[in-house]
């Protein structure tokens, strides 16, 4: 069985060390928490996420969509989901996990009929993380994409993904704008991860 390449939580965590002068300047993103508490499609996990202030909440009806959030200032083209697969059965241990979700062929099977980028292990996560990269074509705003980054992870026995995404040209990456958001999601994960 093939597995993906690492890719480096310390190098996330040197970029926004990079990006800190921007924080003086005004530009840095506040957050405030939001609680999985007592929301049937957490499966009783609860979970504490970091959210953009400002940025909208909805539920959607679509199967294992927590919460989805929406950055009003850009008319909801950049958003950020919790979405945790339905019917997950039993605990997930680390090591099925990283086996299942870093499988060569992981992202037609999980993610299929998009287009796929690239997906790889997050080290230094502190909790067992895979990244995965696609675009979605969507009539609604062709001929752009929705360019997604998804973090596959496991939090109290549970798989979870943290999905962020933005429109933007088929060409263009824009998902560089999601680094803060998501260094602070899998930071907050994290927290509520044993360690080993």
């Amino acid at each position: 069985m093939k597995r993906m390449g690492s890719f480096s939580f310390r190098a996330l965590v040197g970029l926004l060390a990079s990006l800190a002068l921007f924080s003086s300047l005004g530009v840095a993103e506040e957050f405030e928490n939001f609680s999985t508490e007592g929301i049937a499609r957490a499966q009783g996990l609860v979970l504490s996420v970091p959210v953009p202030k400002g940025w909208v909440a909805r539920d959607l009806q679509r199967p294992g969509v927590v919460k989805e959030f929406r950055n009003p200032e850009t008319g909801g083209r950049d958003a950020f989901l919790i979405v945790m697969p339905p019917d997950q059965g039993g605990e997930a241990s680390k090591e099925k996990f990283l086996q299942v979700y870093s499988e060569v062929n992981a992202p037609r099977r999980f993610f299929p009929g998009v287009e796929h980028l690239h997906h790889e292990e997050v080290a230094d996560a502190g909790l067992p993380a895979v990244l995965f990269d696609y675009n979605v074509a969507v009539p609604q705003v062709a001929p752009e994409v929705l360019q997604f980054r998804t973090y596959a992870v496991v939090v109290g026995g549970k798989v979870v993904h943290f999905q962020f995404y933005t429109v933007g040209p088929k060409g263009e990456d824009h998902r560089s704008a999601f680094a803060a958001h998501a260094a602070e999601v899998l930071k907050a994960a994290a927290a509520l991860t044993p360690k080993s």
